[in-house]
């Protein structure tokens, strides 16, 4: 049993492209393809439909996938645990968030965890707060911060009660209110931007709006407003790191908030992992207030 061809499989999977796989790992695509080969060769099945766009799972991919996820991540936490008896540590950390959080929040964490643990590497990856759960879920990372479902099965430390503002061109009727009825986007063009958490405000709200404008995420939406292309609703934090733009943002009159939280799998995390998950729980709430006081 060949452990890293296996790893080498995840990291296809995870990436659903051999050619990227082959550049993020140091190999040629020649070689990834033969050990995905030797490894259907091995089970007896195809592991992967292959189209121009890339790679995704067959059905028996999708059954066979969570074993081998789990023989490697075995694998990996045996070896960090007889390398941290032997007083060397040793492993890597996959954490998720998104942007904002990760410029702010993750790397005061890292510079710290990295300068007691310089051998332990660290990945940092992003996307929408749904995806994100859905890779803790699935165990193609260790650690999120993100704003979880209502009825998440992770286990949760709330980072902050981030408030919904309400966001206009200093132009609109309505950028000299000091309070916003959230139900006003009703009557205006909205302009969407990171997508689920922004609908979930607005759905236990019960707030119906009309948008002819998404964004891929709050910063576009941001300037969209900016352009006088309709209004928005967009965290606090987010927000305060986008410096320079003109828009009038406005607390909502019954304020709404998104909780934003550090999760991890309720299963045991490996020694890296839980090392890096102390330092996220002890350091990450102090950055969050000191941000407070400097605001």
């Amino acid at each position: 049993m060949d452990l890293n061809k296996y790893e080498v499989l995840l990291r296809v999977v995870d990436l659903g492209n051999m050619t990227q796989a082959a550049l993020e790992l140091n190999y040629t695509q020649s070689g990834i393809s033969h050990m995905v080969k030797d490894i259907e060769e091995e089970f007896g099945f195809k592991l992967f439909i292959r189209s121009k766009k890339g790679v995704t799972l067959t059905r028996e991919g999708i059954e066979i996938m969570p074993r081998i996820r789990a023989l490697v991540e075995a694998s990996d936490s045996l070896r960090q645990s007889v390398a941290n008896v032997s007083g060397i540590q040793i492993g890597s950390v996959r954490i998720a968030a998104f942007q904002s959080v990760a410029s702010t929040w993750i790397l005061p964490v890292v510079r710290e965890f990295h300068e007691q643990y310089p051998n332990i590497e660290i990945r940092l990856v992003d996307g929408t707060s749904d995806e994100m759960e859905r890779m803790l879920l699935d165990r193609r990372i260790d650690l999120g911060i993100f704003v979880p479902s209502p009825r998440t099965k992770l286990q949760k430390q709330v980072l902050k009660n981030d408030p919904y503002l309400a966001v206009v061109p200093p132009s609109h009727p309505l950028a000299c209110l000091q309070r916003f009825p959230i139900e006003e986007f009703s009557n205006y063009n909205f302009i969407l931007g990171s997508m689920s958490t922004t609908l979930r405000a607005l759905r236990d709200a019960q707030v119906e709006v009309h948008s002819s404008f998404s964004a891929v995420d709050n910063w576009t939406a941001i300037d969209m407003v900016e352009a006088g292309m309709g209004l928005s609703l967009i965290p606090e934090l987010e927000l305060s790191l986008r410096k320079g733009t003109s828009v009038i943002a406005i607390p909502l009159e019954e304020p709404i908030y998104r909780e934003i939280a550090l999760l991890w799998p309720s299963e045991e995390l490996g020694p890296a992992a839980t090392l890096f998950l102390d330092y996220c729980q002890t350091i990450i709430p102090e950055v969050i207030a000191k941000d407070s006081i400097s605001n």
